[in-house]
């Protein structure tokens, strides 16, 4: 059980991210619904992101710091086996968002000369996105059960992950293809769509005289789009890392007595995980000016 010093550190660090995250989500969705100006294929991902950040925020920040803080879970086995279900699929909806975004960029900015890509198949896109993001989390849903622990005093009941035998195989396979696919391979391939886009783009300043102001301009707006994209990629990975580290080496490492199950460590690498929620919106959204005329 926590102290009271640790309970109100852990309240106060989790309830603003959580009304903030709730506060610039909501609102970033309500102005890309309402203004049928705002309704690009682009915003249509973003919107997907704030969408899966609320799911993240509503669903799994409150109980997971409530596992991670009592003694009991009294929350049964359908919430159970929520919480790190959706985890697991808000945060393979939001990198895989985030790949589907690079190449609708890369499409927009190195083949200027197709036609660009429509509502429906954008819809699609989200469409398979979520699938393969509730299909590969499966695992957590299935495997989380309420079980009765025992102690020297008395039992109580708690939220966990009981993979079948041999168990140790079993989670050593699903953390490692977890973090595979949902964090370094979307990752890796956002990161290298953007890194060509980048080369592309400056390298055609060696153009200069020839290309007239209007193109230009054009140029510079398509710069400073990228490197906001290029941003949210770079906090996302860097909030994500940590936590993703903590799982890796406590399943892997070859010392067991080095690396072992921290509460306070894990909520740490926790919460920086969850500081995404907040980050998405505000550098896709707030750093545009279209978005506040639009919010004005």
């Amino acid at each position: 059980t926590k102290s009271p010093l640790e309970l109100s550190v852990i309240m106060c660090a989790y309830s603003p991210l959580v009304l903030l995250s709730l506060c610039i989500n909501f609102v970033v969705c309500y102005v890309l619904f309402k203004n049928r100006r705002m309704r690009t294929v682009t915003n249509c991902f973003t919107t997907n992101l704030s969408i899966s950040d609320i799911l993240l925020t509503l669903l799994n920040i409150p109980f997971n710091v409530i596992r991670n803080t009592t003694e009991e879970w009294v929350f049964g086995h359908v919430i159970c086996g929520c919480t790190n279900f959706i985890l697991n699929v808000s945060v393979y909806a939001s990198t895989f968002t985030m790949a589907a975004i690079a190449l609708e960029r890369y499409r927009v900015i190195m083949c200027p000369l197709r036609p660009r890509i429509s509502f429906c198949v954008a819809s699609v896109t989200l469409v398979v996105i979520w699938l393969l993001g509730i299909i590969m989390s499966l695992p957590f849903a299935v495997f989380s059960e309420v079980v009765e622990v025992r102690f020297l005093l008395h039992d109580t009941l708690r939220c966990r992950v009981e993979y079948p035998q041999p168990q140790r195989t079993y989670e050593r396979y699903i953390i490692l293809t977890t973090f595979i696919c949902q964090y370094v391979v979307p990752l890796l391939l956002t990161g290298v769509i953007y890194t060509h886009i980048v080369y592309k783009l400056w390298s055609r300043e060696m153009i200069g005289q020839s290309i007239e102001r209007q193109q230009v301009a054009h140029l510079k707006s398509r710069k400073r789009s990228i490197r906001m994209l290029v941003v949210v990629v770079l906090l996302f990975s860097i909030c994500w890392l940590p936590l993703n580290l903590y799982h890796i080496l406590l399943n892997f490492h070859p010392d067991k007595n080095l690396f072992v199950p921290n509460g306070n460590v894990y909520l740490s690498f926790h919460w920086l995980a969850m500081t995404s929620v907040c980050f998405n919106p505000l550098v896709y959204c707030w750093t545009k000016g279209a978005f506040r005329a639009e919010l004005r």
